[in-house]
């Protein structure tokens, strides 16, 4: 039987005394699921019934008993749960914001009979309509708009009203990122700034960029083209590499730079998007002059426009502790604690690149002390709007 429904047939037992009908005898009834109610004591034939309705959320052999004093007898009925199950449409694949080509597809059975006039209800995220009811085949259906978010989905068939017994089924899909919709640097520094290199030293480029749909989805595998070109606009270096799962792609070349100071550009195209750009410069350092425990810096300030990158560096090993402090306004607040960079040691050139987001004036110190003598160095960035 159907967990949670009416046995079709009334449980019946005769009572008799020496093969003689007894009337009038009541009966008790029990079971282990749902409940059985009597019809009244036994009849003149000695035939006493009962209706039986099983409780929801069971399965398997259910039993049910009619007492007398001195005997009690036994019914046992095996409840089995509908089986819904999808039968079409299940683990399609869609772009993101739009709706899967074939509508999704369940059937409701019980014992292998279709169950007509049943109601289905529908779970997930663009799932509709969300309740449906089965047909003369046991079926029903609903549609899928996939949502924004590129990614694997799940959804949920669910007859409702059978307790924890009520079958239920899941759909899959998989939503795929849309056409390349934007070009983009892959790091928070804007496209206009600059990247600097001290002349007269070469200096890697390393860049990175993403390409993502309409939704901001990573797209993988998209060809981008690189172009890294001089201010004579003679090309340097060109190549195209594929994006990856992430939808980023990198470039790494080594540049090599002259004793002349000159502009650079690196130029990143994808197919039917506006190309990106990034510009860089040969300068002189803000260069610091390290020796043993005292600092000498060759230039003591140095004046940088809002959004450019300042390069600091030091030409000898050491193990001075830098901090970027703001000084007007005046906070006296520690922007950047850059600690020692003694690790660094067996490096002939040490550099820092910082990059001020604010209008204002900046110290970059460093503090030495040996015993109860300390003294401090300090270099003054000012940032112009």
């Amino acid at each position: 039987m159907r967990p949670g429904r009416t046995l079709t047939q009334p449980l019946r037992v005769v009572v008799t005394r020496n093969s003689t009908p007894v009337p009038g005898v009541r009966i008790d009834w029990s079971t282990t699921s749902g409940r059985v109610v009597a019809t009244g004591p036994t009849d003149a034939d000695g035939i006493a019934t009962a209706i039986w309705t099983t409780g929801l959320g069971t399965r398997g052999r259910l039993r049910a008993w009619a007492e007398v004093p001195g005997e009690r007898l036994q019914f046992t009925s095996d409840a089995v749960p509908p089986i819904l199950q999808i039968i079409e449409g299940d683990y399609q694949s869609g772009i993101v914001g739009t709706q899967l080509e074939t509508p999704i597809r369940a059937r409701l059975t019980w014992r292998g009979t279709p169950l007509v006039g049943e109601t289905v209800e529908w779970h997930g995220e663009g799932l509709g309509p969300s309740s449906t009811t089965t047909d003369a085949s046991g079926d029903v259906t609903t549609t899928w708009q996939l949502p924004t978010t590129a990614g694997p989905r799940i959804g949920y068939a669910f007859l409702p009203g059978e307790g924890t017994s009520s079958p239920w089924t899941e759909v899959h899909a998989t939503a795929r990122p849309g056409a390349p919709a934007t070009l983009a640097w892959a790091d928070a520094m804007p496209g206009a700034s600059r990247r600097l290199w001290q002349r007269g030293k070469p200096g890697w480029v390393v860049e990175n960029a993403r390409v993502a749909d309409l939704y901001d989805n990573n797209i993988s595998g998209v060809p981008v083209s690189w172009v890294l070109r001089t201010e004579a606009n003679e090309v340097l270096e060109t190549s195209t590499t594929v994006t990856d799962g992430q939808g980023h792609v990198g470039l790494a070349t080594y540049l090599q730079a002259g004793e002349r100071a000159s502009d650079f550009e690196l130029t990143v195209a994808v197919d039917g998007l506006s190309p990106i750009r990034r510009a860089f410069r040969l300068v002189d350092f803000i260069y610091a002059d390290i020796n043993g425990f005292g600092s000498d810096w060759v230039s003591t300030s140095a004046t940088i426009r809002l959004g450019e990158t300042v390069r600091l560096g030091s030409n000898e090993p050491h193990d001075c502790p830098f901090q970027l402090t703001e000084v007007v306004p005046s906070t006296g607040v520690v922007l950047q604690d850059l600690g020692s960079v003694g690790s660094l040691a067996t490096s002939p050139d040490w550099i820092l690149d910082v990059r001020l987001e604010h209008p204002g004036t900046y110290q970059l110190t460093c503090t030495q002390s040996v015993g109860s003598t300390q003294w401090s160095e300090v270099l003054t960035v000012v940032v112009e709007p």
